[in-house]
């Protein structure tokens, strides 16, 4: 078993349809990135107060992928949602991009940054643009740092020198 390292920098999007051009308003939109809809890989970027219907963000996200998500049948999904922010009411929903993380690495070559331009929902007009490389990484990145493996050594030393003290 191995993991990679899947960072994503969502860059931007372009042509969003006025959802507030009723009340002569700029849309302030934002995103929101999952990997399975896990609310553990829950990222957000900030809101984009000046781009209306055209937000760029350039918002990188990083996220550990286990090798074997990628080769199920049952594809892990990267969901980017996006919001456009609402002073009452709650926020709203523009749209969501949804792609296999099995795509995604089908089309990269190791260590290379690939960019990635899909359609917002089912108009062709909307599109989100995002950037993303995956890397594998080393058993010493998986199983925790050599500065981590010290502290856990040097407080275990401790607890046994306090419980030898103790007695």
């Amino acid at each position: 078993m191995g993991y990679l390292r899947f960072e994503l920098n969502l860059q931007s999007a372009s042509n969003l349809k006025n959802l507030r051009r009723q009340y002569g308003k700029k849309m302030k939109v934002y995103a929101r990135l999952t990997v399975n809809d896990d609310t553990r890989t829950l990222a957000e970027t900030p809101v984009d107060m000046i781009g209306g219907t055209n937000p760029v963000w350039n918002y990188s996200a990083k996220y550990i992928i286990d090798k074997s998500a990628i080769r199920r049948q049952d594809d892990t999904m990267l969901t980017i949602r996006l919001y456009y922010k609402r002073s009452r009411g709650g926020d709203g929903y523009i749209g969501e991009v949804r792609v296999p993380l099995k795509e995604l690495f089908q089309r990269s070559n190791p260590g290379r940054e690939e960019v990635f331009e899909t359609s917002v929902g089912a108009d062709p007009m909307q599109q989100l643009k995002f950037s993303y490389t995956f890397t594998t990484m080393t058993n010493t990145e998986t199983t925790g740092s050599d500065w981590m493996k010290k502290s856990v050594k040097l407080v275990w030393t401790i607890v046994q020198i306090v419980l030898a003290t103790a007695n």
